[in-house]
């Protein structure tokens, strides 16, 4: 049995309020401004550099992995996402760790210069969420877990013995 136009309507109308409640987490890496479903949020440690174990054998993206809370967590640079030189060292980062929302790319660390704040849809540009649009604010990007390449996982090399 298909729904009726007005039930399909109605379906429609619940998203499109569901979305416009929903709340962002905004991060900021360099002068580009990630907005992030809070659903895809699990938390938000500062981390000390010394606890990553560096993985020399992955993109540089990849900045290593993590044992936190009980778990490893594998830190995705946003900064070499983007293609930004390499800013200034600090000991302490701030990591925006994925929830289980965000599918294959669960647990993951963003690594991310710094957390600006949660904002409700309302108070961000209605452009961002509209793809068919330019945004108005070229630096304010919606993050998207499919940004992060399937290469990513993948050793760039291996050493014999």
């Amino acid at each position: 049995m298909n729904p009726s136009p007005d039930a399909i309507a109605q379906s429609d109308a619940s998203i499109q309020f569901e979305e416009k409640q929903q709340r962002y987490i905004l991060t900021q890496v360099e002068q580009f401004t990630f907005v992030l479903p809070l659903t895809l949020v699990a938390e938000i440690p500062i981390v000390e550099r010394s606890q990553i174990l560096v993985m020399p054998f992955y993109s540089p993206v990849m900045m290593g992995v993590l044992h936190h809370a009980g778990h490893v967590i594998p830190l995705v640079s946003l900064r070499q996402l983007l293609g930004i030189a390499k800013g200034f060292v600090t000991e302490r980062l701030t990591v925006v760790q994925l929830s289980a929302a965000a599918a294959e790319q669960a647990g993951l660390g963003l690594v991310v210069d710094r957390t600006l704040g949660m904002r409700s849809h309302s108070q961000l540009p209605p452009d961002l969420f509209d793809a068919a649009q330019s945004n108005t604010e070229p630096n304010m990007r919606l993050f998207k877990p499919e940004i992060l390449a399937d290469s990513l996982w993948q050793p760039l090399r291996w050493r014999s013995i």
